[in-house]
């Protein structure tokens, strides 16, 4: 096996087998090319050139698509150019938005023509932002359309007086988001075509007294499926406990659960009334502006109530020596309750290894295991890197 072989071998590995937060914090091979100029492997650089020639990016970015998505490395350039040119002049889909959904070029101009005349059809939106949709095959966009195609058009018109509106036009107005967007959720989520209008509405007007966020809905979807009787029961409970900072999944969480978060919510309130005192050193500690905004920090951090004094001042002086403003200490409030010695280690061995003046204190905050685990993986990616520099 190639160097190069292994070394994509070892990171794909790595990508699927690494928790959440570190794959955030290591590259996966395609973004190493991007971010760092590498060469392109002797057996990319045709595709890539070709592809690099359709789309109008770097060798880099165009080697990361292809392997990304293999399969565009087996499409003719001419093919390519045909379905680059259909989906910008025809449908008005720009370069960037393929670069995002880059598997778009794996369908020949045909195939694109077929489904987008059925969405055509069935949606009053700009067919460049039904993008997402065009993953699936003309059967599928059928039945994810037609269930519900009369009864929302009937809805729709009652409601608006207008013939101005369908499903996709409706959620994007209710969960404040662009259409692309919503046929986004919808290419993951294709229970948001099945579910009845009358019934996502009750939903949405629920959400809306409550004062949750569109942007939390879209986060957690799934509760656009649940049964509006039961949402308007717990917001009810939710609002009579006072909780200002509920989440969609509060109302579709098992009773025992729901019924926890009740009671910790309670004890928080208890205990934030009793620390008025050590709410002040808060305020005056990230020179926040009032009583009420520390204690909204304090409710999102409780961990710094029951910090001692002396441990956050030392914490938030080693912090401030080291170059990092007050803004950053509030985006990772835990770095507050962190040891000293730790604080200094870590900055010190990111600061070597990454090559940046001021690591990221999301790296730095890790637990112990996260933390050895990523450096790790980071001298990895640096043999790994050194090992594609070789010559194939």
């Amino acid at each position: 096996m190639s160097l190069f072989k292994l070394g994509q071998a070892f990171l794909r590995h790595r990508a699927h087998s690494t928790p959440n937060l570190l794959k955030s914090a290591i590259q996966p091979l395609r973004c190493v090319y991007m971010s760092n100029n590498l060469e392109v492997p002797a057996h990319y650089e045709t595709a890539s050139e070709r592809l690099s020639s359709v789309l109008g990016c770097s060798k880099q970015d165009s080697c990361a698509i292809l392997m990304e998505y293999p399969e565009i490395k087996k499409c003719a350039g001419q093919r390519l150019h045909t379905t680059c040119n259909y989906l910008t002049k025809n449908l008005g889909v720009d370069k960037q938005l393929i670069m995002s959904f880059p598997w778009l070029l794996q369908f020949n101009k045909k195939i694109l023509e077929e489904k987008v005349k059925l969405l055509s059809c069935v949606t009053k939106c700009a067919i460049s932002s039904t993008v997402p949709l065009l993953k699936f095959d003309t059967e599928q966009l059928w039945k994810l359309f037609s269930n519900k195609l009369e009864d929302d058009h009937a809805y729709l018109l009652k409601k608006n007086c207008q013939d101005t509106q369908d499903r996709i036009t409706f959620l994007a107005n209710n969960l404040q988001c662009s259409e692309l967007e919503v046929c986004n959720l919808i290419s993951k989520y294709n229970f948001l075509m099945a579910v009845p209008i009358q019934r996502l509405d009750a939903v949405f007007e629920l959400f809306r007294e409550s004062k949750i966020s569109s942007a939390d809905l879209m986060r957690d979807a799934w509760i656009l499926r649940y049964n509006p009787e039961q949402i308007k029961t717990r917001l009810e409970i939710i609002q009579a406990v006072g909780m200002d900072n509920a989440k969609p999944w509060h109302t579709r969480s098992l009773e025992k659960s729901f019924q926890r978060s009740l009671e910790v919510h309670v004890k928080t309130e208890e205990l934030l009334e009793k620390s008025k005192k050590k709410l002040e050193y808060i305020r005056n500690l990230l020179k926040l502006d009032s009583i009420e905004d520390s204690v909204d920090f304090a409710r999102k951090n409780l961990f710094l109530i029951r910090a001692g004094d002396e441990r956050l001042k030392n914490a938030f002086e080693t912090l401030l020596s080291l170059g990092y403003t007050i803004d950053d200490i509030k985006a990772v409030p835990r770095m507050l309750v962190c040891n000293c010695g730790t604080i200094t280690y870590r900055f010190k061995l990111l600061k070597e290894m990454l090559g940046v003046d001021k690591p990221s204190l999301n790296l730095i905050v890790l637990s112990n295991d996260k933390f050895n685990g990523f450096i790790r993986n980071l001298e990895m990616q640096k043999l790994t890197e050194a090992a594609l520099r070789l010559p194939c």
